[in-house]
């Protein structure tokens, strides 16, 4: 834009993007605006634009939708976690399903058989990362300000699990010398059932004694089970009182700061509870479930304890060894990337049914393997639409229907969603 060009513009927002944000044009030119609803009328400013698409700040809205709600946060807008805080209950759930919905219709997939979401709530979520760092001298510590690396103070947050709020300011005070000669530190906290985990990285060399005791003294007030820091790529734990730990199923099972785990302990319950009503155990059976992507055992566990016997599979050694610790008779765990050697048709001939829960890329090649095998049943926990709508769509060109789709949703207020997905042939 020439410094002649006029940035300030009053505009009408005609659509959303997959995000949640609006869309307005101007002079034939789509502006992605943060923040703004459907039919509203907004003032913006022409802030910058990528090789895809401009970008516009929300200055005031001179029309509002009936749509638009009061934010519960008052760090709405200014925090770059929450994009949807401002939809109403309706609108927000209905963008929510539309992300399945659009999804499977550009693979050509009915779509009468999506549910309305299951809504997880605020409040819910067990495992959060923040940064504390000094910004024109002035030190702060939260999240990342919307469209920007400049962090802000955080005082609250209607996301995160109440047991962690308390640590944010005694950490504040506690961290603040650090910054002196650290120029940025990354916290990761997790609630597990047994109290707080809590690492912090980003130092370069080891700290000195008496800061050490400062955070030691701090894990001991606030009831912190494990604190740690890390050195480059070596952690220490300074305060340690018992293994941070999940329930899944019967067993309570080992969690770190890095391994994978759902964002709420409800998405695990959810999820047990799809599996139990379309695998039901059946008495005095001998036949053996597949659990791809097994990761700690969040279904693997939730199967075994209906009865079933389960082998899960699962390419990350943290989580399998953490999984072996439970000691549960009726699970067998192999180590396999199953990216790069996926189980054949051959070797999932003979299985009655197979639960998976991939990453964001999917499953493709194995859902190829899946789709060629006697396999007859299948449940599919996605946090992608789009992967799960290129695999689903496979998986029905040789034989499987689609039985139940359910969006959920324990990404509150982010253009995030999960999908739990029951295919039969």
């Amino acid at each position: 834009m020439s410094e002649s060009e006029n940035p300030y513009h009053t505009v009408t927002i005609h659509s959303l993007t997959k995000r949640g944000e609006g869309i307005a044009s101007v002079e034939g030119v789509d502006l992605t605006i943060p923040f703004a609803l459907p039919h509203e009328v907004v003032e913006i400013e022409e802030r910058f634009k990528t090789r895809t698409s401009k970008w516009g700040k929300l200055l005031e809205v001179k029309e509002a939708s009936p749509d638009r709600v009061k934010a519960p946060c008052p760090h709405f807008g200014t925090c770059g976690g929450c994009l949807l805080q401002h939809f109403s209950s309706k609108t927000y759930e209905a963008y929510k399903k539309s992300l399945v919905v659009n999804a499977l219709e550009a693979h050509g997939i009915e779509t009468s058989l999506v549910s309305d979401p299951i809504i997880v709530g605020a409040g819910q979520r067990r495992r959060i990362d923040f940064m504390a760092r000094k910004w024109d001298g002035e030190l702060k510590m939260g999240f990342h300000e919307a469209e920007s690396k400049k962090p802000f103070n955080l005082r609250t947050c209607s996301l995160i699990h109440p047991d962690i709020l308390p640590l944010f300011e005694p950490l504040r005070e506690v961290i603040a010398p650090f910054l002196e000669h650290e120029k940025l530190i990354h916290f990761f906290v997790t609630r597990a059932q047994n109290g707080l985990d809590v690492l912090l990285a980003g130092f370069k060399e080891p700290l000195s004694a008496d800061r050490e005791t400062a955070l030691i003294d701090l894990a001991k007030d606030l009831g912190i089970i494990r604190l740690a820091y890390k050195v480059k790529k070596r952690e220490k734990i300074l305060y340690f009182t018992e293994t941070p730990t999940v329930r899944f199923g019967n067993h309570d099972v080992e969690v770190t700061a890095f391994g994978f785990l759902q964002a709420t302990e409800a998405s695990d319950q959810i999820f047990a509870q799809f599996l139990e009503k379309h695998l039901p155990f059946e008495r005095n059976s001998q036949d053996t479930l597949i659990d791809l992507f097994c990761g700690r055992g969040t279904l693997s566990l939730a199967l075994t304890k209906l009865g079933h016997s389960v082998t899960g599979i699962e390419c990350d050694g943290q989580a399998l060894r953490a999984l072996q610790k439970v000691e549960e008779p009726l699970l067998k765990i192999q180590e396999r990337n199953l990216f790069e050697t996926p189980l054949m048709r051959s070797e999932l001939d003979g299985i009655k049914a197979v639960v998976m829960n991939p990453p964001r890329a999917g499953a493709e090649t194995q859902t190829h393997e899946i789709a060629h095998s006697s396999i007859r049943k299948l449940v599919y926990i996605s946090c992608n639409a789009e992967s799960f709508a290129r695999d689903s769509k496979y998986l029905m060109e040789h034989g499987f229907k689609l039985h139940e789709i359910v969006p959920v949703d324990q990404f509150m207020w982010t253009p995030h969603i999960e999908i739990m997905a029951y295919l039969e042939r």
